[in-house]
């Protein structure tokens, strides 16, 4: 093979390259023509209607933000039981109360047993607590 057959061959090359890619991005595939051809646009209602027979729920908004409250709400209740003994400390009990996952700040709930009087009225016995009370449930409890 000498130079001029080597540059005609890659002449060749070259314009069967170009021809394959005029080719290649000018013409659409068989199932996109179709879909262009069907394709319309949908109201609103139309849209849901088509969603929902393909299986998928629509929600509004404010559905959403409901879902997602209720979502971030306690769905189990955890209970504990909880006993106090005669001469046992505020600061005891409240630690007792957080092992038990009953409350989530000793510094805080000590302060609120103080800053109301009930540290002192604690009474001794066996309660029942889930992780649904209130702290100032919790204390109408234990002070009563």
């Amino acid at each position: 093979m000498n130079r001029k057959s080597i540059q005609m061959f890659a002449a060749g090359l070259f314009a069967a390259a170009c021809c394959a890619s005029v080719y290649y991005f000018t013409q659409q595939p068989a199932d996109n023509q179709e879909e262009a051809v069907t394709e319309k646009i949908l109201s609103k209602e139309e849209a849901i209607v088509v969603l929902e027979e393909q299986g998928y729920n629509i929600l509004t908004n404010s559905e959403v933000a409901d879902l997602k409250e209720q979502s971030n709400r306690k769905v189990s209740s955890v209970k504990a039981l909880l006993t106090i003994t005669e001469g046992m400390s505020s600061s005891t009990v409240v630690s007792s109360l957080s092992k038990l996952g009953m409350i989530d700040d000793e510094r805080n709930f000590q302060h609120r047993l103080q800053e109301s009087g009930a540290a002192t009225k604690i009474q001794a016995g066996v309660y029942e607590i889930n992780d649904q009370m209130s702290e100032e449930e919790i204390i109408n409890l234990i002070t009563s």
